[in-house]
């Protein structure tokens, strides 16, 4: 398999070809979703935070393994959320050990990281971990209800042996418990009464436990209905147990505890099930009925149903009230609004109230044109309200070509349509027709701007399409274009192509631009490392590290060497502060041990454990010579 991958990509064609496809492939998902971002190089990812956060796990695992073998602890960038995603997310032992050591036993110091490891489940690590955790924090009961979230009996059963059960939140864990299976464990360690175990009780149609216990045990309106809720989403009940369990609720309410099921109705509503929107229905009176009508319509119109059809519900509630919902029974009057809701509940009413009879149906656009973003409402408006439609694209701008073209066709053509599209997401084929309309009064939009968003965007792709494939359209551009003003641009595109290629246009310009602290300072704003170094390269500055304090939050660990390594006269204890403030684990380490003499920020244990843990393993001779950093050392106990 392995020699198979080598032939394939060491062909020049077959290689060409599959990354020709992975750029058409992006620029698809792109156009379907504007807030994609370009890829990031293989070089250019460092954040272990940021990759197990997207699931790269093997992509974590190859990087550490090479940062491992160059013995180079500041290849990736790790803090303190980072190292707890390795303790939920790494479920070798043996790995997990590697890393362990590799990185410091400092860096596990946390009682969060641990309670990851017990959420995670491997039995192995917990013990690695537990003794050094349960030294340093004492007893606490967080372990507890990360160890119920694993599932895992064994886990369950380790954590309760090494924690006191006194400490237990048993509320926070005694659904999950339950529905595991582990009511044993309830019954054995858990001597209190929890409206949780009514809950769960409601969930697998103990109906008669439930009611017996309602009448004894204190209890308010907000649990009856989250015994509801539990009920008619339980996956162990059938159909005709969810109803008798609700029956039962419902009676217990009418003589004990009155509640008001309009919340009850709007979970099953969210739920799907039209059988249990009935029943429930049957519980308002029709006074009730009318006057939440309208706010049951509004739910199925903006929530999407777990299953089910909502036009099924709509049917449904309009036979058993056919109220008006506007609540205006003189005017008659159905206010439909047309952007927030569902195109499919927009139709069905058109239709139900087709004839007029009944009510007048009256579209709003809210103060907002987002629905020009939908080409079915704006035919749902073309037959219904050519009015508002006209009116709308009047007033509001137009984010898709298509649209723009269809609205082209439908409206009177002294009505402008105002055009703007995300550069981002554009295509060829947009900023063709773009480009040979400009002298088109009809559509309306700034190719200036649409020209700087393309470089601030990083589409590299159009940006060489108007610069080299079609010059004419860069004429059209270029008098408006402030050339000194684009360098910058491309510079906080964050793309080093970007800013490339527009420096080398500038070059061959009558009057170059030329590069300034200014741009520097930019680039590392952006954070952008190639950047950064191209720059540097044709300057001389002094006086730049300051600017780290902004984006050591950000975790550029590779940005901060660099600055580091060319101006690390201009370091401060400052820098620690921020390290601390924004939990950057490596970036302080990384600081400290290339520190030139001077005070760091005082450290708490209770603030940071694991900074603090980790300037613990220094020598204390190497501590008084060289730096006279404190550690708070508080009560711990």
């Amino acid at each position: 398999m392995e020699t198979l991958f080598f032939r394939v990509f060491k062909n020049k064609v077959l290689f060409k070809h599959i990354f020709n496809s992975v750029r058409e492939i992006h620029s698809l998902l792109r156009l379907e979703d504007a807030s994609i971002q370009r890829p990031f190089k293989y070089s250019e990812i460092y954040n272990v935070d940021w990759m197990l956060k997207n699931g790269y796990v093997e992509l974590f695992v190859e990087k550490f393994k090479k940062s491992k073998r160059e013995n180079d602890k500041f290849q990736l960038n790790y803090n303190k959320q980072s190292i707890r995603l390795i303790c939920l997310m790494i479920r070798d032992f043996d790995l997990f050990v590697e890393i362990y050591q590799f990185l410091g036993e400092w860096m596990f110091m946390e009682l969060m990281s641990f309670c990851m490891a017990c959420e995670a489940g491997n039995i192995d690590i917990i013990r690695f971990l537990i003794d050094k955790i349960k030294l340093k924090f004492g007893d606490s009961d967080k372990p507890f209800e990360y160890a119920v979230r694993s599932g895992k009996r064994e886990v369950i059963e380790f954590i309760i042996t090494k924690y006191p059960c006194k400490l237990i939140n048993w509320s926070h864990s005694l659904i999950r418990l339950l529905t595991a299976g582990f009511e044993d464990i309830v019954n054995k360690y858990c001597k209190e009464f929890y409206i949780e175990k009514l809950y769960y009780l409601c969930s697998i149609g103990r109906t008669e436990i439930v009611q017996h216990d309602l009448k004894i045990q204190p209890h308010c309106k907000k649990d009856l209905e989250n015994m509801c809720v539990k009920t008619f989403t339980s996956a162990s009940l059938t159909l005709q147990e969810k109803k008798d369990a609700l029956e039962m609720l419902y009676n217990f309410s009418q003589r004990y505890l009155r509640f008001k099921w309009r919340d009850v109705i709007n979970e099953s509503i969210n739920y799907g099930d039209l059988e249990i929107f009935k029943q429930l229905l049957e519980y308002l009176d029709v006074k009730e009925l009318n006057q939440l009508g309208y706010g049951f319509i509004q739910q199925m119109a903006t929530v999407e149903p777990s299953f089910g059809s909502r036009i099924a519900f709509v049917e449904y509630l309009l036979e058993k009230s056919d109220f008006l919902m506007s609540g205006d029974s003189l005017s008659k009057v159905v206010i439909v609004p047309i952007p927030a809701w569902s195109y499919e509940i927009l139709k069905y009413l058109c239709w139900y109230y087709i004839d007029g009879k009944r009510a007048e149906v009256r579209f709003t656009a809210n103060f907002h044109g987002d629905f020009l973003k939908d080409l079915k409402k704006i035919k749902l408006l073309e037959k219904y309200n050519m009015p508002l439609l006209k009116d709308t694209t009047e007033k509001y701008t137009v984010e898709n070509l298509n649209i723009a073209k269809y609205l082209d066709k439908i409206l009177p053509k002294e009505i402008p349509i105002k055009v703007y599209l995300e550069a981002y997401s554009s295509t060829i084929t947009d900023i063709d027709f773009l480009f040979e309309n400009s002298r088109n009064p009809r559509f309306q939009y700034d190719l200036v701007m649409l020209t700087r968003n393309i470089v601030n965007n990083g589409r590299l792709d159009l940006i060489e399409y108007i610069w080299d494939e079609k010059p004419g359209y860069l004429a059209h551009v270029y008098n408006q274009l402030d050339f000194k003003q684009l360098l910058s641009i491309s510079i906080d595109s964050n793309r080093f192509e970007v800013f490339q290629f527009i420096w080398n246009y500038c070059q061959r310009e009558s009057k170059p631009v030329k590069l300034r602290k200014s741009h520097l300072h930019l680039a590392l704003d952006v954070g952008n490392l190639e950047t950064c170094k191209f720059i540097h390269s044709y300057l001389e500055l002094n006086g730049i590290a300051h600017i780290i304090n902004s984006f050591i939050p950000t975790g550029n660990l590779p940005l901060i060497q660099f600055i580091h390594y060319y101006h690390s006269e201009d370091f401060d204890r400052g820098y620690f502060k921020s390290c601390l403030n924004s939990n950057q684990l490596s970036i302080y380490q990384y600081l400290f041990e290339f520190r030139d003499d001077g005070d760091v920020e005082s450290v708490s244990f209770e603030k940071s454990p694991q900074i603090y843990e980790y300037l613990l393993t220094h020598d204390p001779e190497e501590r008084s010579l060289k730096n006279t950093y404190r550690i708070l050392n508080s009560d711990r106990s």
